[in-house]
């Protein structure tokens, strides 16, 4: 553990911008982070989960606000996308894996007629930046052929995403560390230490973005992400907005979720001993 002085200076007023904050971000911090007993958070997650179920269609996908406006060849990826993130939120949440709109959701997003193999076409399969594949990787689903389709298909296509731009490089290692048999393998090494050798002075890296990288780090064993973290704290306290909160904007066409990826910032400074929760 570092010393008390070597704590991240801004991480007090990190941790009040969530703390009693009635919202996705502030369920996770509570849940993820403090472990505390869901019975204190009973109210909350309850709504959260309830909202999320009611938004779910029929057919076990999820849809966001502005699909009128998306192309008809973009829809279904939009759908893999938010599907993806609410199968992730769901299962960060500890939803039990016999629930029927988790089931559902799986069925969907694993059950179409895609190429779930063809990663020049991932984004059509799995949503953007991976997120169905690393969502059904959380709730188990390893053995399906569909995932051992896409995870084959990163391990065998490293040359297009090995410190790639675009946060590629981060996103899809992020896949690997989340794959219980994949965190030791040859590649998910590789991708590792690309992200030792090339991280920068002021802790970021060339063409992969640091909140993506941090989301990565968070998977990566202590030894290996610890140094990482520290390296990149001044720079994350530069960022750091008067209310305690950062600016990660989303790229994607989804609605951004800032205080999830607030929160995740937390997850990690906690994770690698930078920040002590009261």
């Amino acid at each position: 553990m570092v010393e008390s002085s070597e704590l991240f200076p801004g991480g007090e007023s990190a941790v009040m911008f969530l703390r009693d904050s009635e919202t996705v971000g502030g369920w996770h911090y509570r849940n993820i982070m403090l472990d505390w007993a869901p019975v204190e958070d009973s109210g909350l997650k309850s709504r959260i989960i309830y909202d999320t179920y009611t938004e779910q269609h029929e057919k076990g996908y999820w849809d966001y606000e502005g699909d009128e406006k998306v192309p008809h060849k973009q829809l279904d990826v939009m759908r893999a996308t938010m599907t993806g993130r609410h199968l992730y939120r769901l299962a960060r949440f500890g939803v039990a894996r016999h629930e029927r709109h988790v089931k559902n959701a799986l069925a969907w997003i694993l059950e179409r007629d895609m190429d779930y193999g063809n990663f020049n076409r991932r984004n059509d399969a799995w949503g953007q930046d991976w997120i169905g594949l690393r969502a059904v990787l959380l709730w188990g689903k390893e053995a399906e052929k569909p995932v051992q389709a896409g995870i084959k298909s990163i391990i065998q296509n490293e040359k297009e995403w090995m410190g790639i731009g675009n946060d590629r490089h981060a996103v899809t290692l992020r896949v690997l560390l989340t794959d219980p048999g994949k965190v030791d393998s040859p590649p998910a090494n590789r991708g590792m230490r690309w992200l030792k050798k090339n991280q920068r002075a002021d802790g970021t890296w060339p063409r992969n973005s640091l909140f993506e990288c941090i989301d990565t780090i968070i998977l990566m064993p202590r030894s290996l992400g610890a140094p990482l973290v520290e390296k990149f704290l001044p720079k994350l306290q530069k960022m750091q907005r008067d209310d305690g909160s950062w600016d990660f904007p989303e790229k994607s066409a989804a609605p951004p979720w800032h205080d999830e990826s607030h929160a995740r910032v937390l997850e990690c400074l906690v994770r690698f001993g930078f920040l002590k929760i009261p």
